[in-house]
């Protein structure tokens, strides 16, 4: 077995003739749970009846904004090497010393816009 396989999940195998144990039917314990879950649905509904729609309007407005900005910012990194290399289109070929080096911090300043996280 390779060490890639040997984790060990911290679970065993049990016998079949185990079987689970019945939900209890106490009337007390049951009342108690209703209880519970009324209050829940209650806390629920009032905060589903709060006038929340200002402050989604207002999130979806900076979340557009943000958007924006960001895919004007791209473009802003994609569009000056299209325009370059749509200049002299009678020329068949391409002049590019150190590409390699110029292209990677492009991806890199690419990729810090398009990451969302970290």
């Amino acid at each position: 077995m390779s060490s890639e396989n040997s984790f060990d999940f911290g679970f065993t195998f049990g016998d079949s003739d185990l079987s689970p144990s019945a939900p209890t039917s106490d009337p007390a314990f049951q009342d108690t749970l209703l209880e519970k879950i009324n209050s829940l649905e209650t806390k629920l509904e009032s905060l589903t009846m709060g006038d929340t729609s200002d402050m989604l309007e207002e999130h979806k407005a900076l979340i557009r904004s943000e958007a924006k900005g960001k895919l004007k910012e791209l473009e802003n990194l994609i569009l000056p090497l299209l325009y370059n290399l749509q200049k002299n289109p009678d020329k068949e070929y391409i002049h590019w010393p150190n590409r390699k080096d110029i292209i990677q911090k492009q991806i890199d300043n690419i990729l810090k816009v398009t990451k969302y996280y970290g």
